[in-house]
């Protein structure tokens, strides 16, 4: 018996809650679709080869369309322009970072999740601006807090077929501690998941930074969360940019360095750029010109080959002062372009005469 997915379910999800519905584990379920394929050394929630795809909806008998729903390229179609290149990483997706059957990172969870009569894994737990629990309101987690061992529902065998335990260790991930969401934190989530699915949910904020649709948004998002690693290459200007948002020095810089994208980060480090981002976008593109400025950082400091990436941060910080050295040079540049005064003139020719 085939069931339909549950709305918002991860393709691997309805695979391995299928997979024990039918008393086997998601390795020989996988091996009865597709034979030596080897979906799960993929991303395969991202996207399907349409080969594979074909031979889903041929076993399943659902629709193309359903089953490519609970792909994570039907959520980023929604608001990006860029094509999706099976091998390069994705923005907005947690990375999974696989080796073999294992998983280093991807699939978040909440442990009272687990806990629920009906259990499968939501798109958003591998989108990377997910940092809590819009149900229970806690923090999500992605290890198992007794081995280390990342969480991997797919590695369960026929034997002992529980999702919520850990395949490594079998600690019952029910178990894990939980931490109480910030309230900034889940009002951010909700309206960037409004904003993905319905732009004219939060005029508010369109109004205040005049975005023209979601994948403008989705780009100065981008950008804002990149702002604080940007900026705390300079400590004392991270400092002084910091007190004029909050009063204070409130978050310790992250790493400055750019190997991971904001995809890549811990939960607690996502968390904390969520934050930043959360105050900034509380206020308006004046306000943080404002705030450039009382910290007195150049448009230099704020631009490299990479970034910013959304025209409306580019166009605040062109309106930053030039750096220092440009600046004199500038200033000499005008002042030579001055004309002389008549008396200067006459002397010089004064000058000249000697010679004629």
């Amino acid at each position: 018996m085939i069931s339909r997915p549950y709305p918002n379910e991860l393709l691997s999800s309805w695979l391995i809650r299928h997979s024990i519905a039918h008393g086997t584990d998601p390795m020989g379920w996988i091996y009865g679709i597709w034979g030596e394929w080897r979906a799960w050394t993929r991303d395969i929630d991202r996207t399907l080869p349409q080969e594979q795809m074909i031979e889903l909806v041929r076993f399943s008998r659902l629709s193309v369309e359903e089953m490519s729903s609970m792909t994570l390229a039907s959520t980023l179609e929604k608001f990006s322009e860029k094509g999706f290149e099976q091998k390069a990483s994705w923005n907005w997706i947690i990375p999974t970072g696989r080796r073999n059957r294992m998983i280093v990172s991807g699939l978040q969870f909440c442990p009272l999740c687990l806990n629920e009569k009906k259990i499968y894994f939501p798109k958003h737990w591998r989108l990377s601006w997910h940092t809590q629990c819009e149900i229970h309101h806690i923090a999500l987690h992605s290890k198992c807090p007794e081995c280390g061992q990342s969480f991997s529902p797919h590695l369960i065998d026929y034997q002992n077929p529980i999702i919520s335990h850990c395949t490594r260790c079998g600690y019952d991930l029910k178990s894990t501690l939980t931490t109480p969401s910030p309230h900034e934190l889940l009002q951010l989530q909700s309206s960037i998941d409004s904003i993905c699915n319905d732009s004219t949910k939060c005029s508010l904020l369109y109004s205040l930074w005049g975005f023209e649709d979601n994948t403008s948004f989705f780009l100065f998002l981008r950008d804002i969360l990149a702002l604080p690693r940007m900026i705390a290459k300079h400590q004392k200007k991270y400092e002084l940019w910091q007190e004029y948002l909050f009063g204070e020095l409130r978050y310790a810089p992250l790493s400055t360095k750019f190997g991971f994208t904001f995809d890549m980060l811990t939960r607690t480090e996502r968390e904390t750029l969520l934050l930043i981002a959360y105050s900034i976008l509380q206020n308006d593109r004046n306000n943080l010109l404002k705030s450039f400025r009382y910290a007195d950082i150049t448009r230099s400091q704020l631009t490299d080959r990479h970034f910013p990436s959304s025209p409306l941060l580019q166009e605040i910080i062109t309106q930053l002062q030039p750096p220092p050295s440009i600046a004199r040079n500038r200033a000499k540049r005008a002042r030579s372009r001055e004309p002389y005064s008549a008396d200067v003139v006459e002397r010089e020719m004064n000058e000249i005469r000697r010679y004629l």
